[in-house]
């Protein structure tokens, strides 16, 4: 199998690991093997069958814990490889405030802004009057990026342009009878 050729690798405060993941695939294939023979070569017992099921439910205490610890501990291990801003210690390049009011955007006081490719950005939305959608799309007219307007709250947006053009930024929650012209654009340039 392909993915089984594929080596993954983590770096982690400096320090690199490499795990081949058909190896990996094979060393649990082995260890279920040693098990299934030893459980139909061991020698059976002839004790009670209460004082059986009494250590069978001590022996499964033991392995859910077993298996929460090693879960947990994979969780934390994991957790800073993630792609989400939010888990790393990245500060954005550019902060845009942006206020959504019927039927326009500000985002730092204009309409269309200018942003560099491939740097952080973290967009502070909020709205003056009613809820609204701050959507973000690419240049083919995909959604990228979206976070609420609403008023009295500001919600954080980090979001990373890694091509530049021509985005727009519509409202995604119909906020009146012109929510069809409540539109914005953010010219995204290549960083240098």
């Amino acid at each position: 199998m392909e993915w089984q050729k594929r080596a993954f690798s983590m770096s982690y405060q400096g320090t690199s690991l490499q795990v081949d993941a058909g190896l990996l695939v094979l060393g649990v294939d082995i260890l279920i093997l040693l098990l299934a023979i030893y459980v139909a070569f061991a020698p059976k017992s002839t004790l009670p069958k209460e004082e059986i099921a009494h250590k069978v439910y001590g022996a499964r205490k033991v392995y859910f814990f077993f298996i929460s610890a090693v879960l947990i501990l994979a969780l934390f291990t994991t957790l800073p490889f993630t792609p989400y801003p939010q888990f790393k210690k990245i500060k954005p390049a550019l902060v845009v405030r942006v206020i959504g009011r019927q039927w326009a955007w500000s985002m730092n006081g204009l309409n269309t802004i200018t942003v560099p490719a491939d740097k952080l950005i973290e967009f502070q939305v909020t709205s003056s009057d009613v809820n609204h959608g701050f959507g973000i799309y690419n240049p083919q007219g995909e959604l990228v990026a979206q976070t609420q307007a609403m008023p009295g709250f500001v919600n954080k947006l980090k979001y990373t342009f890694h091509k530049p053009g021509e985005y727009k930024v519509l409202c995604l929650e119909l906020c009146g009878v012109a929510h069809y012209m409540m539109a914005a654009n953010i010219e995204v340039i290549q960083s240098k």
